[in-house]
């Protein structure tokens, strides 16, 4: 994330691309991998060698993959993944991020640590948790409820509610 310090203007936004599985790894690129039985999005990832930087493969996280493998499928080889138009909104929508936040009296944060916010504030408002399991690119619900319930215990103050009217409605109780 320390590379979005440096973008002070929507030409800073480099031109993401598409390459060939078959093409040497080069900066700004991304790819789609696949290994006989599981298709993945990959993106080049800069790692210091000596006195050079070399670029390599690095699978997208789980829960981008979903998004990313069906995105970069879609894309042109070699051709930039944004237009002028769609770069400036892009840059717009980075630069109200902080802003946003300030004036919401939030503190900054890195953008991983959102998903962790977004999780748990669609458990509290009561979504599927197979949903929101999903969504996170998790496999199965267990993360979820280890990891992000605990945060929202008894969050609609009614916890066994529903279960008790159920009850008495059908009379067992």
């Amino acid at each position: 994330m320390n590379a979005l310090k440096h973008i002070s203007s929507a030409s800073d936004i480099p031109d993401f691309i598409k390459i060939s599985g078959a093409s040497p790894c080069e900066k700004h690129s991304f790819r789609t991998f696949y290994d006989g039985t599981v298709s993945w999005a990959e993106y080049a990832k800069p790692y210091k060698c000596k006195n050079r930087i070399v670029y390599l493969w690095q699978p997208m996280p789980t829960y981008l993959n979903v998004f990313f493998q069906k995105f970069i499928s879609d894309q042109t080889y070699g051709t930039p993944f944004l237009n002028l138009k769609n770069t400036a909104h892009l840059f717009e929508l980075m630069k109200a991020v902080y802003p946003t936040l300030k004036k919401a009296g939030l503190a900054r944060r890195r953008p991983y640590e959102t998903r962790h916010t977004a999780a748990v504030l669609h458990i509290a408002a009561h979504e599927n948790p197979l949903y929101i399991s999903h969504m996170l690119g998790h496999s199965v619900t267990r993360l979820l409820f280890e990891v992000y319930a605990p945060y929202v215990a008894n969050a609609s103050r009614q916890d066994g509610f529903a279960f008790n009217e159920m009850m008495i409605e059908r009379g067992i109780a």
